[in-house]
C-alpha cells in the first residue's frame, strides 16, 4: 500500500514535469513563430 502511494506521487510527478516542459516549448514555439512572422511583414512592408 505504501509503495504504491510512493509510485502514484513519483508517476504524477513525471506527468507534472511533462506538462511543464510542453507548456515551456508551447510558448517558445509561439514566440519563435510570432517573431517570424513579424518580420516577415516588416520585409514585406519594406
Amino acid at each position: 500500500m505504501f509503495s504504491q502511494a510512493i509510485l502514484l506521487k513519483s508517476i504524477g510527478g513525471k506527468i507534472l514535469g511533462v506538462l511543464d516542459n510542453t507548456k515551456k516549448g508551447f510558448f517558445l514555439g509561439i514566440s519563435i513563430i510570432a517573431g517570424g512572422l513579424s518580420v516577415f511583414l516588416n520585409e514585406g512592408i519594406l
